[in-house]
């Protein structure tokens, strides 16, 4: 993802990771799993679909189940 995004502006890769990742995420308010559980649940509100299936592999990968993903993709 970061080498499209660089493609797209070659600051723009440096700005996802420093701000988008490194600022936004390391939060300690929320848990990754938490953060990419209602990130799942905006996007599929938002009907957004490709950036929703990238989401939905991020929050299985930082522990979410498959119960609570599927709970987060029927909130409308």
């Amino acid at each position: 993802m970061i080498a499209r995004m660089a493609g797209f502006h070659p600051s723009l890769a440096g700005w996802i990771l420093e701000d988008g990742y490194g600022k936004v995420l390391s939060r300690p308010i929320l848990s990754i799993r938490e953060r990419e559980l209602i990130i799942v649940a905006l996007l599929s509100a938002l009907k957004l679909p490709m950036q929703l299936e990238s989401h939905v592999r991020g929050a299985r990968r930082v522990g979410a189940t498959e119960g609570e993903v599927a709970a987060m993709r029927k909130i409308r």
